[in-house]
């Protein structure tokens, strides 16, 4: 973790369909400014938006900082309704979002999820 990046590392839970709307918002707004970068994701983050319907009953994103690499997770349960969180992602967490462990940075530069 870095200066850069260092102010995402606290866990946020996700109580509520307003919560996440809000929190995509800001994250779409770190990922225009140059902070974190998408590198994958369970759909494409212009594709949650109020209004519309959720694109998947299990929504999951990665983002890594552009300075140091450290990765980020967003995930939310929307079938349910059990809610979610941003957090900090562990090696072992990188699966979730179909990540190999062997695959480097540049493999993501053409995200689908973008």
């Amino acid at each position: 973790m870095c200066p850069k990046c260092q102010g995402f590392a606290e866990r946020v839970t996700v109580r509520s369909p307003h919560e996440y709307y809000d929190l995509v918002r800001q994250i779409e707004q770190v990922v225009s400014d140059g902070t974190l970068a998408l590198v994958a994701g369970s759909c494409k983050l212009a594709e949650i938006r109020r209004g519309t319907p959720w694109p998947a009953d299990y929504i999951e994103h990665t983002f890594r900082c552009v300075a140091c690499e450290q990765k980020f997770q967003l995930a939310v349960k929307t079938y349910h309704g059990s809610g979610g969180d941003w957090s900090r992602a562990t090696s072992s967490e990188y699966g979730r979002s179909g990540l190999k462990q062997n695959q480097t940075l540049t493999d993501f530069q053409a995200c689908p999820c973008l």
